[in-house]
């Protein structure tokens, strides 16, 4: 079920965990939806854990949104075999796809995984140790894509589009309160050109 804006139009629903990363990463998918296509959306954030997230995408209460590939990988797969971290993406792609419908994006860029800002309600107890560089990537159900293929092409256009340093300083400004994740990440994508 998609759901239709008071303005007729139909609303992506974007969901991120709790911590400023996800919420930054939920807000530059959205903006990069709303700037690039003529559908709405709507952003939840604060949606738990990681199995809890993955769960309310599945029962299509959500349509995207970023995790870590550690994440999707050790929490949500129930994959420990450390491997190298193409291996790990087609292994993540592939039993996404084929387990639950849902299209796993190419890497948005690196997690700071040293700067533990992360609240710790949105961690699994069992990934608490990442096996390979950890990295975000937008997960979205199939069945969106399928009905709106111009995501496809907009959740493309994010492929490794944030490093370390730069996710560092959008946290830090968006834990002094000077800005929200949503103004750090129209901010952001206008430097980067793409807005």
């Amino acid at each position: 079920m998609v759901f239709q804006s008071c303005s007729g139009g139909t609303t992506i629903r974007v969901a991120s965990l709790a911590d400023n990363e996800s919420k930054i990463r939920a807000e530059i998918i959205s903006t990069m939806i709303e700037a690039k296509t003529d559908l709405n959306v709507r952003v939840t954030q604060n949606m738990g854990t990681h199995t809890e997230i993955f769960q309310a995408l599945q029962s299509n209460t959500f349509d995207i949104y970023p995790d870590s590939i550690a994440a999707v990988y050790q929490t949500i797969l129930q994959k420990s075999e450390v491997l190298d971290a193409k291996t790990i993406y087609t292994i993540v792609r592939e039993e996404l796809l084929k387990r639950f419908n849902v299209i796993a994006f190419p890497s948005m860029g690196f997690i700071n995984n040293d700067k533990k800002s992360v609240d710790e309600k949105s961690v699994d107890n069992n990934e608490s140790q990442l096996l390979f560089p950890d990295y975000a990537l937008p997960l979205a159900r199939k069945e969106i894509l399928d009905q709106y293929p111009e995501l496809i092409f907009v959740l493309s256009l994010l492929f490794e589009i944030v490093n370390e340093e730069e996710m560092i300083r959008m946290v830090t400004a968006v834990e002094a309160a000077s800005q929200s994740p949503k103004e750090i990440a129209y901010d952001f994508l206008v430097d980067k050109g793409l807005l």
